[in-house]
């Protein structure tokens, strides 16, 4: 069975685009060039806001589907749920994090000591950096022994991963709607509430090394963010929440309030993930619905969108490329380094990606066109 969600694959693209933005300028700050916009704080808030709208559509996404193969064939199939996100997302990640560790800290181009101490090149923990992200912990991997460079973005990939043990099971157990409202909220109280405990936990002590770990760890585990995301796919099998929250008035409150918050650039004390995952939610509730005032459909976008994985997985690297060895113009980073991860991404697409999704789309009971 395809199901068809308008305006997603653009959501996807404006959340990859968003993350290549602020990692332009994480990467020439790396190598000590100035940053050309007006605040550095904006930029490199919009990698956080990528992320969280990735998150949030992750969970409206998965959620949805899930209700869908329930309601339309009784049951859910455990197996293939994982088998197809075996098939999505380990080839690009395990071929990410190789290339990171084994190849391109050997190129002298994209090797390099760094004053600002953003990335790390991963080899002197080889043996449980490999570890933890074969075991799909790169959050962990990078609290404990600091991102690896041109791999970092991974760590996203992780919380995912992390959330993909529990929620199908969470799914196919659940029996009413109600109830899974309540798991929802009950799992996002209680990931907000130890975010709380270690903001508070950080106050009290005064171990600089604890204190950091504390604040990595409380950055690195936002699976209540696509948790938000589940929240709201259930709402939209809600007739009359559905009905109120699609309003034209709703929706223009809410674009607003999404302008207002970048604009002001408010971080809220550490809780953006919160926030900006409940704007999302709404604004992604939206998109799918008729009553959309925002139309996103628009081929080249939505091909963008398709190839997004490829573009958050790829960019780093070639981002580096570009600052390290072609240009140090502001102008002609942005666009090579835009050109060129999506020429990478949409050749990894086109002749990997697409292959494997084809396979999965045949085992999939339900899938997105």
């Amino acid at each position: 069975m395809r199901v068809h969600y308008k305006n997603l694959n653009s959501v996807r693209c404006i959340a990859a685009f968003l993350v290549v933005i602020s990692h332009v300028e994480q990467i020439k700050k790396d190598n000590d060039l100035p940053n050309h916009w007006n605040t550095e704080s904006l930029v490199f808030l919009l990698s956080k806001i990528g992320v969280a709208l990735f998150f949030v559509l992750s969970g409206f996404l998965i959620t949805s589907l899930l209700f869908i193969e329930k309601e339309k064939y009784k049951s859910i199939s455990i197996k293939n749920f994982y088998l197809k996100r075996v098939l999505r997302i380990w080839p690009l990640y395990f071929f990410i994090i190789f290339m990171a560790l084994f190849v391109f800290t050997q190129i002298p181009l994209l090797h390099y000591n760094s004053t600002h101490g953003f990335w790390d090149d991963g080899r002197e923990h080889l043996l449980p950096n490999i570890l933890l992200f074969v075991f799909f912990l790169p959050n962990l991997q990078a609290l404990l022994y600091g991102s690896v460079r041109y791999a970092g973005q991974v760590w996203s990939i992780g919380v995912e991963e992390q959330y993909y043990l529990f929620w199908p099971w969470v799914m196919k157990k659940t029996k009413t709607i109600k109830r899974l409202k309540l798991i929802i909220i009950s799992l996002i109280a209680f990931f907000i509430l130890l975010k709380i405990s270690l903001i508070k936990i950080s106050y009290i002590v005064h171990n600089d090394n604890l204190i950091l770990f504390l604040h990595f760890l409380k950055r690195q585990f936002p699976i209540h963010t696509i948790l938000i995301g589940c929240y709201f796919a259930v709402l939209n099998h809600e007739k009359n929440t559905r009905e109120f929250l699609t309003k034209k008035s709703v929706q223009v409150v809410s674009y607003l309030v999404l302008i207002a918050l970048v604009v002001s650039q408010s971080q809220f004390k550490g809780f953006y993930w919160e926030v900006y995952a409940f704007v999302f939610g709404v604004i992604i509730m939206n998109l799918v619905n008729k009553t959309s005032i925002i139309n996103l459909e628009f081929k080249p976008i939505a091909y963008l969108g398709k190839i997004s994985y490829g573009i958050y997985m790829y960019h780093m690297v070639l981002i580096a490329i570009v600052v390290r060895g072609i240009t140090t113009n502001n102008i002609l980073i942005y666009i090579l380094s835009f050109g060129l991860t999506i020429i990478v991404a949409s050749l990894s697409y086109e002749l990997v990606e697409k292959r494997i999704l084809n396979f999965k789309d045949k085992i999939s009971k339900v899938h997105t066109s």
